[in-house]
């Protein structure tokens, strides 16, 4: 009878160590993976910054270039007004 439970004992034991070593496994491998997206997400982050930064260059360039057509229009409005006033 003692050795019956003893056994028992010593199955529920072992079924025990091999469910905290899958748990380790599993725990591992979540790990691992969790830091997998952490990388990802640092590489999608870094790659959002790039593209805001090259916005904010683009709308910069753009308003420069918006400036310069703006000073054309004046000129050439100023030009016609002159020959306007000479016909």
């Amino acid at each position: 009878m003692a050795l019956d439970i003893l056994e028992k004992l010593d199955a529920k034991l072992d079924n025990l160590i091999a469910r905290l070593k899958n748990m380790t496994e599993e725990n591992s491998r979540l790990l691992s993976e969790n830091e997998s997206l952490k990388q990802r997400i640092n590489e999608q982050e870094s790659k959002k910054d790039s593209i805001i930064k090259e916005i904010e260059l683009l709308k910069k360039d753009n308003d420069e270039k918006q400036k310069k057509l703006d000073e054309a229009k004046e000129k050439i409005q100023g030009l016609l007004s002159k020959l306007e006033s000479l016909t």
